[in-house]
């Protein structure tokens, strides 16, 4: 190996095993079609502060694998008990056991706080076949430029999606 100033040497260790196929079948990578009927399920973690922007925010969460079919903005939804107006009635599973029907995405919100619930809505344009989106406004920004940062945007939820 050389740099701009001469040779170098260098050591690399890698280690990787292979597991014999009856171990059970392999997980999904990132390139692979999620198979139908397969759900598939995750959890969203997200805590920020903000302080003077009453503009709306967004995260975005990536499928372990590739969707058969894009998501859009009527298979992107939270579950009916999450007081979201984004809600869907066929989303009937919770936060620690998420379940979604064919073909949809439902989020089970599990703790919230400085945003308003009524705003949660995953249906942002540009959902994909390996991502879906989740954005909300903040409930109570201070929109007093001097201020210090006085609210706290936090969001945990699972989500579960079935490849229809």
């Amino acid at each position: 190996m050389f740099t701009l100033t001469g040779p170098v040497d260098a050591l690399l260790d890698i280690t990787g095993y292979f597991v014999a196929a009856s171990a059970g079948p392999r997980g999904l990578s990132a390139w692979d079609v999620i198979p139908s009927g397969q759900t598939v399920t995750g959890e969203i973690g997200y805590d920020t502060h903000g302080g003077t922007d009453a503009s709306s925010d967004a995260l975005i969460v990536n499928l372990p694998g590739v969707a058969p079919v894009p998501l859009d903005t009527l298979t992107v939804n939270f579950d009916p008990n999450s007081g979201a107006a984004d809600a869907d009635p066929t989303c009937v599973g919770t936060l620690e056991a998420p379940t979604a029907p064919p073909g949809q995405v439902c989020i089970y919100l599990g703790a919230s706080g400085g945003f308003d619930l009524t705003s949660l809505s995953g249906d942002i344009a540009s959902l994909t076949t390996r991502s879906f989106f989740v954005g909300w406004v903040p409930a109570n920004p201070d929109l007093n430029p001097n201020a210090a940062l006085e609210y706290d945007e936090f969001l945990f939820a699972s989500w579960a999606y079935t490849a229809p």
